[in-house]
This record gives structure tokens, sequence and C-alpha cells, in this order.
């Protein structure tokens, strides 16, 4: 009796414990085939992702910088020729060409375009600031990127004699009148400044002080 007692207690346990092993394996196959389902998903779309060309993947550069408003010319005074850190000198009937490298943005759009205009002014904003000896001399429009030169000649016009200011006023065409191509009140310019001795002594060199004054008389 003893032993089918014990036979039957080892009996029942072994079959709970294979029970519960059996219950516990199906779990873990569930686990299995869900964590194998994961790993067929991930690798499907590694596949997709490698299937798009390498070129689709790339951002795009940002788009090119345009310039979208008008710039003033910028005058390179180091460049000038002559040299601005000088005095000229000058003789009735001799040419002189005055030239200044520049950058400017002439245009804001396809419709809305404009030259640059330079002129010569002798003793501009002093004795005879209406007083324009040379130009104009008219550029066609460009972006601020290309750098220009502007040139314009003075011919030494006869019974001017000592020292003088001769401005080159750079601008564009807006800024200046139509008419006496004189730059407009409160426009927007560039603006290289020479001084010149007109028809000099050799025996009475000219200095600064000599030239002319804000408000004085020729």
């Amino acid at each position: 009796m003893l032993g089918a007692s014990l036979l039957r207690s080892i009996t029942t346990g072994l079959s709970r414990s294979a029970s519960l092993f059996g219950r516990d394996f199906r779990q873990l196959g569930a686990v299995a085939r869900r964590s194998h389902g994961v790993r067929v998903k991930l690798q499907r779309v590694l596949l997709l992702a490698a299937s798009f060309p390498l070129s689709a993947c790339v951002l795009s550069g940002p788009p090119e910088f345009e310039q979208s408003t008008k710039i003033t010319p910028v005058l390179n005074y180091n460049e000038a020729v002559p040299p601005l850190t000088r005095i000229l000198d000058a003789r009735t009937g001799e040419s002189i060409a005055f030239k200044v490298p520049f950058q400017s943005q002439d245009f804001s759009g396809q419709d809305d375009r404009e030259l640059v205009e330079g002129v010569l002014l002798l003793d501009y904003t002093l004795v005879k600031p209406d007083n324009r000896v040379g130009g104009p001399t008219l550029l066609d429009p460009d972006v601020f990127a290309k750098k220009r030169d502007m040139e314009v000649r003075w011919s030494v016009g006869a019974g001017l004699n000592g020292c003088h200011q001769i401005s080159m006023v750079m601008g564009h065409r807006s800024n200046f009148d139509s008419q006496t191509h004189l730059p407009i009140m409160g426009a927007s310019l560039g603006i290289a400044v020479w001084w010149v001795n007109v028809n000099p002594k050799p025996d009475q060199p000219t200095t600064l002080l000599d030239c002319p004054q804000v408000g004085a008389a020729p």
C-alpha cells in the first residue's frame, strides 16, 4: 500500500511539472515567435530603405544667395589712379584720366535696373559746387560681386590756376539730374577727392594751405 501511494504521488508531481513546463514552453515559444516577427519586420524596413537611391537621402544645400536691394558704389581708394595721397600737377590743355575701382549692386529685380554714373566736379561743396568738368561716364548694371573701374577724364581749362579740388562723384543714374548730371540733394553717392595744382610755378610750390576753403572766393 505504501508503495502504491508513493508511486501515485511521484506520478502526480511529474504530471504537474510536465504541465507547467509545457505551459511555460508554449509562452516562450510565443515570445520567440513575436521576437522573430519583429526581426522580420525590421529586416524588411532596412531592405526597403536600402532600395532607395543614395541621392534621395542627401539633403540639398541652401539656395544660392541673391542680393535683393541696390547698394551704392563702394570705392576702393587704395587703388585709385592717380593716388589720392599727393597733390597733382596739371597744366592748361592737359587731359587727365581719373580712375577708381568700385563695387555696387545695381538692380533689385529684372525690372529695376540702373546704370552707374560718374562725373568730375571742380571744388565740389567748396567754391563752385555745380561746376562739372568731366563726364558723365555711364556703366551697365551689374552685381556687387563684380569689381569694376570708373574712369572719367578732365581737360584742364584756360584761366584756371593754383590749388583746386577734383571730386569724382559716383552713384546710380537716378541720383543725378538728367539734364545737368549734377548730384541730387540728399542722394546716396560714393566720392573720391584729389587735390591738383594747376599751372604751378617752379619757384612757388603749392601746399594744401593754398587750396580753397569752404565758402572762399576763387
